[in-house]
């Protein structure tokens, strides 16, 4: 037993029974120390995986978002095609020449429902023996007409070609340029001629139309026109009846942004491009955002023989975490918590338990009652733990 003077029972050291009462409390702190760590892990892992789940969920949705706004803008391209392709049909079905006030009253109809063709015309085909007949005959119905080159700022008498596609028929109608020749530009007839021979309707790159505003940008359509019931199935007999071209100066700006009225393109940003044209003229419609989205898809669409593409940006991280990612993070939280907190519970119960057994343990004696005290120290009826014999 220890006296007050500091001695110990049968010769036994209080400090090996120290040693033994602090090792399971330290045991239990690391093991809550543990279980609180595995916890954050598991729960931010299962925060990464659920955050990817609804990244990938995100893109699949903005890539369906963004298939959509393609597929509405090219039901929107289709509109001014068709309105071109129906004049080669016009013309063809008509047994007799079409009049400026026919074409007229068939093209308005057409113009009042695509806004974004700012013109159709009518270029005859005249060969150069022609010409002095075709002129005279359209001086009848427009006096001083004649087939005429823009020169200097004006419009003056064409030089003689082997054939002339002088602008005849015009809605909206434009005075000043009535009886352009074709030929004046180079590209411009070879693609009409390339319509002639192809039978195809032909789309020329990026242009600047004189009435368009800034930023606008058009295109000009080439569809050819033939002569009625005559043969074309080789190139050959196409170029033979062929009678003219077909046109349409359409604006694309406008075009783009009543296809997709009413879509939403909230947090979207769009550019359509000619993937087939000069690389400093591909660029044809842009809707920026202030900052370049995440997320991106190009997907293809057509006019005519030019191949486009529809350049889809947004933000997929523009909410933040979803509901799911936010519930795992909280879920795993709590859980971590509560185990943490059932552990730590369990390592101060097994403290307590071995506080109590160190304040009835003494080296190898268990105290069981104080039988006196005087003045040299405290008397205990004790037990060795080992031999079970009775000592004091």
């Amino acid at each position: 037993m220890r006296s007050r003077s500091g001695g110990s029972v049968a010769g036994v050291s209080p400090w090996s029974t120290a040693a033994t009462t602090t090792a399971a409390p330290r045991g239990a702190r690391l093991a809550v120390f543990v279980v609180a760590a595995a916890g954050v892990a598991v729960t931010l892992v299962a925060f990464a995986l659920a955050r990817t789940r609804e990244t990938e969920l995100q893109r699949a949705a903005f890539e369906r978002r963004s298939r959509d706004l393609a597929t509405t803008l090219q039901a929107g391209l289709a509109g001014p095609v068709e309105v071109l392709r129906s004049l080669p049909a016009f013309f063809e079905a008509s047994e007799q020449e079409i009049s400026r006030a026919q074409f007229g009253e068939f093209v308005r109809p057409a113009l009042a429902r695509h806004p974004s063709i700012a013109a159709l015309e009518w270029f005859p085909l005249v060969r150069r023996d022609e010409r002095a007949t075709f002129e005279e005959a359209t001086r009848r119905e427009l006096p001083g007409f004649e087939i005429r080159d823009p020169a200097g700022g004006l419009m003056v008498r064409s030089p003689v070609r082997e054939t002339h596609l002088a602008l005849s028929f015009m809605e909206p109608p434009t005075p000043s340029v009535i009886g352009l020749d074709l030929g004046f530009e180079a590209d411009g007839r070879a693609r009409a001629d390339r319509a002639g021979a192809s039978g195809l309707l032909l789309v020329s790159p990026r242009t600047k139309l004189v009435e368009d505003p800034e930023g606008v940008h058009s295109v000009v359509l080439y569809a050819p026109v033939y002569r009625r019931g005559a043969p074309r199935a080789t190139d050959a007999q196409r170029q033979a009846a062929w009678k003219g071209v077909a046109v349409a100066l359409l604006r694309l700006k406008p075009l783009v942004e009543s296809a997709l009225h009413g879509a939403a393109l909230e947090g979207v940003s769009l550019e359509l491009v000619d993937e087939s044209g000069p690389p400093d003229l591909r660029s044809l419609y842009t809707r920026p955002l202030p900052e370049p989205g995440a997320l991106r898809f190009v997907h293809p669409l057509t006019l005519g023989d030019r191949r486009y593409g529809l350049r889809v940006a947004g933000d997929r991280n523009a909410e933040g975490p979803g509901a799911a990612s936010i519930a795992v993070l909280l879920f795993g939280a709590l859980l971590t918590a509560l185990t943490t907190t059932a552990f730590g519970l369990r390592a101060w119960l097994a403290r307590m338990r071995s506080h109590a057994l160190a304040a009835e343990q003494l080296g190898s004696y268990v105290l069981e009652e104080r039988i006196g005290e005087g003045g040299m120290g405290i008397v205990y009826r004790a037990r060795h733990a080992l031999m079970r014999r009775p000592t004091a």
